[in-house]
């Protein structure tokens, strides 16, 4: 799940009650109690319907329990009642990544772009432009997504994924290079990602390279998690080698 905003640590007597139950709210959520994080956030809003982080923290959860309209018009309430740029950008690229999983590309990257637009130096914002260039790759608009990962890179060498998802789009466009060098720093970051170690052994194997390919397909099925994964990565070894896994 993404992070969950706080609030601080001493409140007046007031607002104690609040505070109390918007924390019991962020422990839930941290803590994958999903439902539990929804009944306190909605406490919170039920006491004081201006809590913009209550609304924002809402949203991250509905989008972790699949309810996506309800996590878009809570980042859209948050969006509202915030004065604060950063929370404001934060909503908007978590709103823009829901649209984009529901296919509306259009909204998904004037939303991104609004982030970008809002804190374009922040470097967390690098994933509006992480998420504006996966919709970009998926418009077909390769130059644009390319770009996107990049200005992500920047902003946040060691965040997740640009670096993997730039490889995707070298790899598609036959810059097998470019990929394997992508594909290599993402290793370096995140050295579970069996699917980095996947891509990267096909590409071996295409550049006409088996042991590297080979290497990358074991290390792959040592890191790999989802069953599914891992019948992939064994369908690969089997088209590459004509083995499977012992």
């Amino acid at each position: 799940m993404a992070t969950l905003m706080t609030s601080p640590t001493t409140v007046p007597g007031r607002e104690q009650a609040l505070h109390i139950q918007f924390q019991a709210g962020c422990q839930a959520g941290e803590q994958e109690r999903l439902d539990e994080a929804i009944d306190a956030f909605t406490t919170v809003i039920a006491l004081d319907p201006s809590y913009a982080k209550a609304y924002y923290n809402r949203g991250l959860v509905y989008y972790e329990l699949g309810e996506l309209e309800l996590a878009i018009a809570d980042y859209t309430q948050a969006i509202e009642l915030t004065s604060n740029l950063a929370t404001i950008a934060d909503a908007y690229n978590n709103r823009g990544l829901v649209y984009y999983e529901l296919g509306e590309l259009e909204r998904a990257i004037a939303d991104c772009t609004q982030a970008i637009e809002l804190t374009p130096r922040l470097p967390t914002i690098g994933d509006a432009y992480n998420n504006r260039g996966l919709i970009y790759d998926e418009q077909g608009e390769f130059e644009l997504a390319i770009a996107d990962y990049t200005q992500a890179i920047e902003l946040n060498p060691n965040g997740a994924d640009a670096y993997y998802n730039r490889g995707l789009v070298f790899d598609d466009q036959g810059e097998f290079e470019l990929a394997i060098a992508d594909y290599t720093q993402e290793i370096d970051l995140h050295p579970n990602l069996a699917e980095a170690f996947l891509n990267r052994g096909i590409v071996h194997a295409e550049q006409g390279e088996p042991e590297l390919a080979s290497a990358d397909l074991d290390q792959a099925l040592a890191v790999a998690t989802d069953p599914g994964l891992v019948e992939k990565i064994a369908r690969a070894r089997c088209a590459l080698f004509g083995v499977g896994w012992e």
